[in-house]
């Protein structure tokens, strides 16, 4: 097993408290472990920016907004074989499709779509005016026949019976 630094201490302080080699060994470990502190810091750092940009990747290849990177938990591999076993196991969360295309899984994903702005802006525009229409009544109807220049003696009585009229002899 190993010794802890105070045996080791006592070990070099056995040796020669008066040699110069047992100080420079002590500052040689005392900079070697900060080294090793200031190494594995850093790599904690590069690993994180590592999972994060490899989540994004998978997510992006998939089709999901890139947002979802956020909620992937930590203990999920950040492998792309595991980010999309997970992303398969929650996809109903953010409502993907499996066997959806790519395409249809990000737009379903991120709300967006693949039509043209303008021609959106267009049906919405459309949307919007047949939803706050109104549906002409039925007076409105039997005028408009009654107005129409090519109305036969036929149609006008079939019109005045289908509308509780008595019919024209």
């Amino acid at each position: 097993m190993g010794r802890s630094n105070d045996e080791l201490d006592e070990l070099l302080d056995e040796l020669d408290p008066e040699d110069n080699t047992v100080k420079k060994l002590r500052k040689l470990v005392e900079k070697r472990g900060q080294r090793i502190a200031e190494l594995e810091e850093e790599n904690t750092k590069l690993s994180k920016v590592s999972r994060s940009s490899t989540v994004a990747e998978v997510l992006k290849s998939k089709g999901v907004n890139e947002k979802v990177a956020a909620l992937v938990p930590a203990d999920v591999d950040a492998t792309p074989e595991a980010i999309t076993q997970w992303l398969t196991d929650y996809a109903d969360v953010f409502g993907i499709k499996q066997n959806a295309p790519a395409g249809e899984q990000e737009r379903e994903a991120t709300g967006g779509s693949e039509v043209d702005p303008e021609v959106e802006a267009a049906l919405q525009s459309i949307n919007s005016t047949v939803a706050t229409s109104q549906t002409p009544g039925k007076e409105a109807d039997i005028l408009a026949r009654l107005n129409d220049p090519n109305l036969t003696f036929e149609e006008l009585q079939t019109l005045m019976a289908q509308n509780g009229g008595t019919p024209l002899s």
